[in-house]
């Protein structure tokens, strides 16, 4: 039965590694580091990830630089983040640039809406919308346009057209 022996020191190695935080060498809690800078309560640059032992939830990062799972910052970067220019696979944000983006200005993403500019595979726009499919209740542009002045492979506006024009002159169009 030297076998079943083995297999409990490999169990009982496993489980204090798991106990201590640790497994392979990484750890199973996160990181967490928070700059000595900060503006009141909010750090200059926050980076976390992973979870709490205290806690058992996820560590959020909350800073003027934000990097993490989740993050929320003037700069935020993460899976999903939140802020003033947001970077991540969902991004919430004054400018938003992910897979998924929405932004209060700008958005630009796999999917990218914004009451403004969209630019994306599905771009959906107040203003401006630029992509595969483009929805905009103003100017459209894409491959599949839908707005109020579209351009695209299905219509082709002339007054989109004069803007795009005007937007880049040197363009031939």
């Amino acid at each position: 039965m030297n076998g079943d022996k083995e297999i409990t020191e490999r169990l009982d190695r496993i489980e204090s590694q798991l106990a201590g935080g640790q497994a392979g060498g990484q750890r199973w809690t996160g990181y967490e580091y928070r700059s000595r800078l900060s503006f009141g309560s909010i750090p200059f640059l926050h980076v976390a990830y992973g979870f709490d032992p205290r806690t058992g939830r996820m560590r959020v990062a909350k800073g003027i630089i934000a990097i993490g799972q989740v993050a929320f910052g003037l700069l935020a970067i993460g899976g999903v983040a939140f802020g003033g220019l947001s970077l991540g696979g969902v991004a919430v944000g004054l400018l938003a640039l992910a897979g998924v983006s929405v932004g209060a200005f700008f958005a630009l993403g796999g999917l990218a809406i914004s009451p403004y500019i969209a630019i994306g595979g599905l771009a959906i726009a107040g203003h401006i919308a630029a992509g595969g499919m483009a929805v905009s209740w103003n100017y459209a542009f894409g491959g599949f346009a839908i707005g109020k002045h579209p351009y695209g492979s299905n219509i082709k506006d002339p007054q989109a057209l004069e803007f795009l024009r005007s937007l880049f002159p040197d363009w031939k169009w």
